[in-house]
């Protein structure tokens, strides 16, 4: 992309001067050459962002990361000094594929001539295509620092998102959790939510929206997370993508003291008992890409239940029902799952126990 800046000055756009999708750019032509780029995000099929590649002119994350693009075969082999050949590489020709012909035949299938005939007769066979170039100055794909602002980063009509209304903290002495909960303004697809000991360090949750959209609206928190008697604070945000830096101001911070009186609840590294029902975690630590939990019902009895991961702040990394016979040891793989602090709970009935593990 610095390439394809790189010659633009006052009344010149040059041959190299980019055409794209699935990006947005901004570039300052007063800078020098291969120093003109400003912030650049690679953007989803619907306009969301899903990598930031720079930040305020610097690469931001891996910069050794793989990212694919489709370009033409005459700039994939150096056009217009476009540097692909030497530092491209696995690269596919269309053309070689023996890609099953279209309605158009005068021009080889996966050829560019014949995508554009067969992207005008799919999208554009009955009403024809009558939109007139976006100026410069809306133009949101490449954005020209001094003829507009830079607002790579603002994927919301009313630029940064709106922050959530209303938030709260619920409770209930006979619950095992507290409920955060907020009125979200239309569209969110993921909140954030910052909350620890008033003047200590905070845990972040994230919360995402549903599969068909609904936004999220609450948080449950395991009280065993939560030191009874003190007090908490709480701030609540959202984005209308899952980018970081894509997100509303925090809402205003709430306090709130979580109560007491729910299920009695033991640990002791890796062991946890509550009424009849034991369990034991092994190994602890692990390494071997799964844990043992042993299982035992004091009174001898079969339990049916929940079987519940969560990682330290809370989130939901599996769940299962499973059948427990009066003693029995269960497998939990935990190949794909990042090394880190884990608590395991098993819920049958009125009864819960849980136990806490480590995975190197």
């Amino acid at each position: 992309m610095e390439h394809a800046f790189s010659a633009t000055e006052e009344g010149a756009t040059p041959g190299q001067f980019p055409q794209v999708a699935g990006m947005r750019v901004s570039f300052d032509p007063s800078l020098p050459a291969n120093e003109r780029v400003q912030n650049l995000v690679i953007v989803d099929n619907a306009g969301l962002p899903v990598d930031s590649v720079v930040i305020d002119g610097e690469i931001n994350g891996d910069a050794e990361r793989v990212i694919k693009i489709v370009t033409l075969d005459f700039l994939a082999g150096g056009g217009d000094g476009y540097p692909y050949p030497e530092l491209g590489e696995n690269r596919t020709d269309l053309e070689d594929q023996e890609l099953a012909e279209g309605l158009f035949n005068f021009a080889d299938a996966g050829s560019e001539q014949d995508a554009m005939a067969e992207y005008l007769n799919t999208f554009f066979s009955e009403t024809p295509y009558m939109e007139a170039e976006t100026p410069a100055s809306d133009d949101k794909r490449i954005q020209i620092v001094g003829e507009r602002d830079d607002n790579v980063f603002v994927f919301c009509e009313e630029g940064f998102f709106p922050a959530p209304e209303q938030v709260a903290v619920l409770q209930n002495s006979s619950s095992e959790f507290v409920q955060i909960r907020w009125t979200p303004v239309p569209g969110p697809r993921v909140c954030q939510i910052e909350g620890g000991l008033v003047g200590g360090s905070t845990q972040t949750l994230l919360v995402y929206a549903d599969e068909d959209g609904t936004e999220p609206t609450r948080r449950f928190v395991p009280k065993s997370m939560l030191q009874i008697g003190e007090t908490y604070e709480v701030r609540v945000r959202c984005a209308c993508s899952e980018e970081p830096l894509v997100v509303s101001e925090f809402s205003e911070t709430e306090f709130f003291i979580p109560l007491g009186g729910a299920a009695s609840i033991s640990e002791s590294n890796g062991n946890a008992s509550a009424g009849s029902t034991k369990m034991s975690v092994y190994p602890n630590p692990s390494n071997l890409g799964f844990v043992n939990l042993d299982l035992s019902n004091a009174e001898g009895l079969a339990t049916e239940g929940l079987l519940e991961m969560r990682d330290i702040t809370g989130r939901m990394i599996t769940q299962q029902r499973v059948a427990v016979e009066s003693n029995q040891t269960l497998r939990l793989e935990t190949t794909d799952v990042p090394a880190g602090i884990y608590t395991v709970f098993y819920t049958s009935g009125a009864e819960r126990v849980t136990s806490r593990f480590v995975i190197e």
